[in-house]
């Protein structure tokens, strides 16, 4: 990922590059099912915040690579902490769009300790 201009914590101003697997979760997402103006696709298809794995903010993108025409199914396949990993276009151009989507793992099942980490929260319940 490109550096941001500072660090929003202390505002250093930041230069570096850092080199991030391309993977991480699902810490929430929305399905869209109806069309609107300026779409990137056509519906249905899914926008996620994505936090890739050592990082500590989310990116926005797409979700795809499974068939999302029946929303009970992707309400019951997908859902926050699920696992994803960059799909890559075969053409790129230094654009967040070289990433074409994220594929998610849907047999991913979250333990106790991934659930406070997506969801914040100490309870079991």
């Amino acid at each position: 990922m490109p550096a941001r201009s500072f660090c929003p914590r202390c505002f250093v101003d930041t230069k570096e590059w850092v080199d991030l697997p391309p993977e991480g979760i699902i810490t929430t997402f929305i399905y869209v099912n109806y069309k609107f103006w300026g779409q990137p696709l056509e519906p249905p298809y899914i926008t996620a915040s994505i936090r890739l794995d050592g990082t500590d903010v989310d990116i926005l993108h797409i979700v795809g690579g499974f068939d999302m025409s029946d929303y009970e199914l992707v309400q019951k396949k997908l859902k926050n902490g699920t696992r994803v990993r960059a799909v890559w276009n075969e053409e790129r151009k230094g654009h967040i769009f070289d990433i074409k989507y994220f594929e998610a793992d849907l047999d991913f099942k979250m333990n106790y300790f991934q659930s406070v980490i997506v969801h914040g929260h100490l309870s079991r319940s």
